[in-house]
């Protein structure tokens, strides 16, 4: 195995004759050098427009992201001007240039390379360059891989004169071997996944062939089979057990919304048994330091447990604490929550948050530069990098004017240089509700905890525009199939809101709304046995004289269990969604509710049933609707009235009825009563 001790921060810090910081002199060999943080916080233009003050809130923060998204292009995005046959582009850096020294100069790295990419297919919506830009970033990719994990890429370039040079880690003037960073590669293969989303495969690039050879050699040169984390590299792969770095990882590797992507693209299951080992994890420091902030570096002690790398470790003195690395963990670990509601996720952010509010006394402006794990602080300065990643969580578990103070804080800061530039430009997409994601299929199974079968686990990242779906029946009715996310993670999911599902109600007029709640239930109790949205959904019609109609279907029995969901289940629920549509006339348009497994598994039987699928532009205008104020429907209270009874008295004595086997029956009877809990706890959400 080869160490990597000339990591990236090393190789800008002790390189003196190859760069000097912003503005510095090239080629001198007693020129001072300058810190990584200089270099990498090289200043960046000047914005030249004032956002009118006119706008609202969500307007304000859409524009802040296509302001910057423009200097951010601008400055960053770079023609690789030695390759004459075919565009190449990448993202510099460095502001550096090459001047006829006997060293080369890095100008990227595969880290750089990867927020490039999934920079311009989230911005695909609104710059007709983004494609462009994207193949000749992809070209790059293909022309500079890493010599161990062949559909990897190589971590650094470095301009000699002649060539952007792999291998050059020391200043080299010939192309060398060049081997990988894991946050780079899991980029580049996740932005190659949304490509696929957005422009399809059937151009120049096979980007989902690209991508899964990508993720496949992710998991074998990218991830420890022993511990099933996340290493360093494809040069640490081969470590011998016991070795320095043989168990190491960086938290901001920790990228979990790409791992359950990686998981649905190629179908490896190994993926999601990565993904929770990470969270044991993250929640294991979290428990030890109890303030979310997390190393650099990790490495496992004699005792197999992970714990702060020392000093020095690969990089710098300030290995072991949260530093340059780590400060992109609020981002990296809490867009799974901010998309999928991930329980663990929110553990970080609620953590996280709660000591950094602490720390600095409610106000974000006084959010420095690095600190201990256990909260001390060890700088005085701010950085755009530290700041920015907070953005992304904001909202969560804060105060309104921390969130205020801190999209201010992040969106009037302009200069950061490319590394806090690039961060800032992702975190401003996710503000804006742009974030794009290429899957939202089921990952795997869960245990039934009081919600319906699509836990967090079972889903891979997820927006509102994945969310619906347009047909034309036989009969030339409209149909809008629409998955719902249920329970206790529709009310975690602050993507996603029963403000949004009205919105969509009131957008699209339907003449019928069909639900996820068995016609049995109503008939013999008149209650609604599907989830709070299911509730909301049949109170917000009736009050707007819609019919409802119920599509679920299960039986309480030995052979069944609150957690099944089969192919009888979902043959049942089409049945009668077909029944119920040979009842209503023709032109006349529907909206299906279910929850995000139904919805995916119904597809193939409608593309089967001979339904168009229809295009729907920007499907998440569908949950818009400025001038809608939510309030409950007048009935909401007596109806979950009504459904707590039923799952308190009608269900239970059903179960007792139907069901022989007593651990099948212990299952229903505490299904029912993790459901009465949670339509107690929004009894309160209602009535307030």
């Amino acid at each position: 195995m080869r160490k990597r001790i000339t990591a990236l921060i090393i190789a800008i810090c002790v390189l003196g004759n190859l760069i000097t910081g912003c503005g510095g002199e090239t080629g001198n060999v007693e020129a001072p050098v300058e810190s990584a943080k200089e270099v990498l916080e090289a200043p960046t233009p000047e914005p030249t427009d004032e956002v009118p003050v006119e706008l609202s809130k969500e307007e304000q923060i859409h524009q802040n992201m296509l302001d910057f998204y423009d200097m951010w292009k601008t400055g960053y995005i770079f023609k690789d001007e030695y390759v004459t046959d075919q565009d190449q582009y990448y993202v510099r850096y460095s502001r550096e240039e090459y001047k006829g020294t006997q060293f080369s100069v890095p100008v990227t790295v595969s880290e750089a390379h990867g927020y490039g990419m999934l920079i311009l297919a989230n911005m695909s919506d609104y710059d007709t360059e983004a494609h462009d830009l994207f193949d000749g970033m992809v070209r790059y990719y293909n022309a500079h891989r890493s010599s161990i994990g062949p559909h990897l890429m190589s971590w650094m370039q470095a301009d000699n004169g002649a060539a952007l040079i792999d291998g050059a880690d020391d200043g080299e003037m010939e192309d060398g071997e060049g081997d990988s960073a894991t946050d780079g590669d899991m980029d580049v293969a996740y932005a190659l996944l949304l490509a696929d989303k957005i422009w399809g495969s059937g151009g120049e690039f096979d980007y989902k062939a690209m991508a899964i050879d990508m993720i496949n050699d992710i998991m074998e040169y990218d991830v420890n089979h022993d511990t099933w984390m996340t290493n360093l590299g494809d040069w640490s792969y081969d470590a011998e057990p016991g070795s320095k770095y043989y168990a190491a990882t960086r938290p901001s590797d920790f990228i979990m919304t790409h791992m359950p992507a990686f998981y649905t693209a190629t179908g490896d299951e190994r993926w999601m048994k990565v993904y929770d080992s990470t969270y044991e994890v993250i929640e294991q420091f979290i428990d030890e330091y109890g303030t979310g902030l997390l190393p650099d570096f990790m490495v496992l002690d004699e005792n197999g447990k992970y714990v702060a790398a020392d000093a020095f470790f690969l990089e710098d003195s300030t290995d072991g604490q949260y530093a340059y690395n780590s400060c992109r963990t609020p981002w990296r670990i809490g867009l799974d929550y901010v998309l999928t509601g991930n329980e663990h996720s929110k553990h970080f952010i609620d953590t996280l948050n709660s000591t950094m509010m602490d720390i600095c006394l409610g106000n974000p402006n006084a959010i420095v530069a690095g600190y201990t794990i256990d909260g001390e602080k060890k700088s005085s300065e701010e950085e755009l990098c530290f700041t920015a990643p907070f953005l992304v969580i904001a909202d969560i578990g804060t105060t309104e004017e921390w969130e205020t103070k801190l999209r201010k804080k992040v969106v009037k800061r302009p200069r950061g240089g490319y590394y806090g530039d690039s961060i800032k430009m992702i975190c401003l997409i996710i503000d804006a509700d742009s974030y794009k994601v290429p899957y939202t299929y089921p990952s795997r199974e869960v245990s039934f905890e009081g919600e319906n079968i699509n836990s967090e686990t079972l889903l891979g990242p997820m927006t509102k525009d994945d969310l619906v779906a347009s047909y034309t029946t036989l009969k030339n009715q409209l149909v809008y199939s629409v998955g719902t996310i249920h329970d206790k993670h529709l009310v975690k999911a602050n993507h996603y809101s029963l403000s949004d599902l009205q919105n969509l109600v009131s957008n699209l007029n339907p003449d019928y709304i069909f639900i996820e709640s068995r016609p049995e239930a109503k008939q013999n109790a008149d209650a609604i046995d599907g989830p709070l949205e299911m509730i909301f959904l049949y109170c917000f019609a009736e009050e707007n004289n819609i019919p409802v109609r119920f599509i679920d279907s299960w039986e309480i029995s030995d052979d069944e269990t609150p957690t099944s969901t089969d192919d009888l289940r979902d043959n049942e629920i089409f049945k009668l969604i077909n029944r119920n549509l040979t009842e209503i006339d023709e032109n006349k348009t529907i909206v299906i509710f279910y929850g995000t497994n139904h919805f995916y598994f119904q597809k193939p039987r409608y593309e089967k049933a001979g339904w168009i699928e229809n295009n729907i532009d920007n499907a998440k205008q569908l949950f818009e609707n400025e001038g809608e104020t939510f309030t409950y429907p007048g009935s909401m209270k007596s109806e979950v009235l009504k459904s707590i009874e039923y799952y308190t008295e009608d269900l239970p004595e059903e179960i007792e009825e139907k069901v022989g086997d007593r651990e099948i029956r212990e299952e229903y009877l505490t299904a029912a009563s993790q459901k009465v809990e949670a339509l107690q706890g929004y009894l309160d959400l209602i009535e307030g």
